[in-house]
Formats: structure tokens, sequence, C-alpha cells
């Protein structure tokens, strides 16, 4: 029973650091120091855009598509960690999770100027979300949900440092 609430424990410590990765990712630009951030805002960010895919990126008159594919990407973990920490909850209640998650850091960069709020944005964001529900899922149909999360949880963790070292050894080469 102690293993048992142990992994419930380590399961909501990697989902809130996933968290908070996200929002420092997404709200602040990947950005270390106040005053860096409050650059961020001196751009005007602040602006709505309710067109889905209206404007994708163009780079030397090619369309850049990277943005969108990253936007899915980083909401994956989302969909896959959801269901390891909320067991009783629903699918429709999950997805509903997903949806006001990414409705919330949409918001947020529109009310802080820290981005642009963007409709293509809550919809890549949300087909992330989905993506990693369904991917839990399907793995759920083969492998045993109490095994599958004793697994995903320490791939979580190795995942999350590897990244994190990863971002530290970057910040190093651009500083």
């Amino acid at each position: 029973m102690t293993s048992l609430k142990n992994k419930e424990s380590l399961g909501k410590i990697l989902f809130f650091l996933y968290i908070l990765a996200v929002i420092w990712i997404i709200l602040f630009k990947f950005q270390l120091h106040i005053d860096d951030i409050k650059l961020l805002s001196d751009f005007n960010f602040g602006t709505v855009n309710l067109q889905p895919f209206q404007a994708p990126r163009r780079i030397n008159g090619e369309v850049d598509y990277s943005e969108i594919i990253y936007n899915v990407l980083i909401l994956i973990p989302f969909g896959i960690l959801l269901p390891v920490v909320s067991k009783k909850m629903g699918w429709l209640r999950k997805i509903g999770g997903i949806l006001l998650f990414t409705i919330l850091l949409e918001t947020s960069q529109y009310l802080f100027s820290l981005g642009a709020c963007d409709i293509t944005d809550v919809i890549t964001n949300l087909t992330g979300g989905l993506i990693g529900l369904i991917s839990y899922s399907t793995l759920k149909k083969w492998i045993e949900e109490e095994t599958l999360d004793r697994y995903l949880i320490p791939i979580g963790y190795i995942l999350f440092i590897f990244f994190l070292f990863l971002f530290v050894i970057i910040m190093n080469i651009h500083i």
C-alpha cells in the first residue's frame, strides 16, 4: 500500500514540475531573468487571433510549421500524465482539463502581454493533449495500468532531468 501512495505522490510531483516547465516555456519564453521577462512585455505581444491556422510563420519565404508542431508536442506529456494523477476523472473531464489549461495559458499571454493569444495554439495544444490521452489509453490495453504508471513516472523524471540538463547546456553555449 505504501508503494501505491508513493507512486501517486511521485506522479503528482512530476505533473506539477511539468506544468511549471510548460508555463515557463510558453509564458516566459525560456527567460531566466526578470528584466528579460519585462523586455518581452515591451514587445506589446498582447494580441488575439481567432482565425485558426491563419498565419503560420514564414522564414525566407517558406512556411514554417515548427511552432504548430511544438504546440502539439508540448502538451502530449500533459495527456499522458493526467490519467496517471487523476484516476477517477472521466475522459470528458480530462479533455476539459486540457482545454482549460491551454485556454488559461493563451489568455495569460494576452493579459500580461507576454505573447499572442492564438486559437491555433489552443487547437494544437488540445491536439497534443488528446494524443497523450489516447497514447496512455492504448498502452493501457497492453500493459496493466499499475505497471504502466510504475514505468511512466521514472521515465518522466528521466526525460524531465534530461531536458533540463540539455537546456542548461544550450544556455551555457549561448551566454
